[in-house]
């Protein structure tokens, strides 16, 4: 009944005749509790027909740190479910720490206020044991409840509790869980990692945050169609869910996995005399396939040499005339690649990026662009990614 924010899963999935299977590992190590809200109302009064006429929808709470007082939730509207007569908030997460209750309204399903907690110092103070601020600490795996003392408005100004008004609007959220793993090589399984999230409603960036390697629970606005979910770690492909209002919702209990493939990379060290267009042999350095992104980066600070030591360049070639060679011009001992054996040529240089849109594989090779290889020396070393 009750929608766990911190799910510690850890998904283990490995390799054999083509099958997954998953393991639920508990996340002991999380730094996280949560809290939920429940109310006990002094002051119900059976002649009040409009708080006895309906019946409790949403609290909404504002929370602060201990320390500095830095806002964590502003105003959060949290669901109500009855259980056993009582009513109580949808947990929400938070931090093992210090923090301190500064609002607490109780809503109607027509965003009225049925019942509010006075703060400290207010006229209507004296009528609870506790008024607000409410201090309470959160440790880790903790499930604390809160009951703060509430009483109705009715009669009563906003001022008379120490709030300014009533009238603010609730933002309707979706929680849901998200884990993000990757295949670690030396234990054949899929582990937990930490990365990065940005969540999206068309260009709106709605969330962004830094995960643990944990499921983590995301809150964001509900009030669009579609999402995109946008998770990246260095070293790793960037990857994008979209799902529309409802499939997001189905995450709210269960966890978003998302997977993230390694990138490829290698290393090829390309010889100014070996592998020259003229004299030499191109440098094969594989076989890629329709789609695939590839990423050609050479040090800026790596150099190959032509005639004597003291001439030298980088892979971007020597400053001044292009040489002409089979059709094509670059700079002296520019670092050049072929996709069809040497028939056709472009420039590579320091930097370089393409995505192969042929109909079948093709190999790259990598060359030195220069008429006279013979008195060419060294090699630049260059790094070749695959997404």
């Amino acid at each position: 009944m009750f929608k766990t924010l911190i799910y510690p899963v850890l998904m283990s999935l490995c390799f054999l005749a083509c099958e997954q299977s998953e393991e639920v590992q508990s996340l002991s190590e999380s730094s996280y509790g949560e809290v939920s809200f429940s109310f006990d109302d002094m002051d119900v009064s059976a002649s009040n027909t409009r708080t006895a006429s309906l019946d409790p929808d949403q609290i909404v709470v504002t929370i602060q740190s201990a320390e500095g007082g830095e806002l964590v939730y502003d105003k959060e509207a949290l669901d109500v479910i009855s259980f056993n007569g009582n009513y109580i908030s949808d947990p929400i997460a938070l931090e093992v720490g210090s923090y301190e209750l500064v609002e607490y309204l109780v809503l109607d399903e027509n965003g009225e206020v049925l019942y509010l907690t006075p703060l400290e110092g207010s006229e209507l103070a004296y009528l609870v044991d506790t008024p607000l601020a409410m201090s309470f600490d959160i440790a880790t795996d903790d499930s604390k409840q809160i009951t703060p003392e509430v009483i109705s408005p009715e009669g009563y100004d906003a001022s008379d509790f120490g709030y300014t008004d009533f009238d603010f609007e609730v933002v309707n959220t979706i929680d849901f869980l998200m884990s993000v793993h990757y295949f670690d090589k030396i234990s054949e399984s899929y582990e937990l990692t930490d990365a990065s999230v940005k969540v999206y409603a068309g260009d709106t960036l709605l969330y962004e945050n830094d995960l643990l390697n944990e499921t983590t629970q995301i809150r964001v606005r509900d009030e669009f169609g579609t999402y995109t979910i946008v998770t990246s770690k260095s070293g790793y492909e960037q990857d994008t869910v979209v799902l529309d209002n409802s499939s997001l919702k189905f995450y709210q209990d269960e966890p978003l996995i998302v997977i993230l493939k390694e990138i490829e990379v290698e290393y090829f060290d390309v010889y100014a005399m070996e592998n020259s267009v003229t004299g030499g042999v191109g440098l094969s350095v594989g076989t890629f396939y329709p789609g695939d992104k590839i990423t050609i980066t050479c040090a800026e600070d790596d150099f190959w040499y032509w005639i004597v030591s003291s001439s030298f360049t980088n892979a971007n070639g020597a400053s001044g005339d292009l040489w002409s060679i089979f059709g094509f011009q670059f700079r002296l001992l520019s670092l050049v690649g072929s996709f069809d054996g040497g028939i056709t040529y472009f420039k590579v240089g320091t930097n370089f990026e393409t995505i192969v849109d042929s109909d079948e594989p093709v190999e790259l090779t990598l060359y030195a662009w220069d008429v006279d290889f013979a008195n060419n020396s060294g090699f630049v070393t260059a790094s070749v990614t695959r997404q």
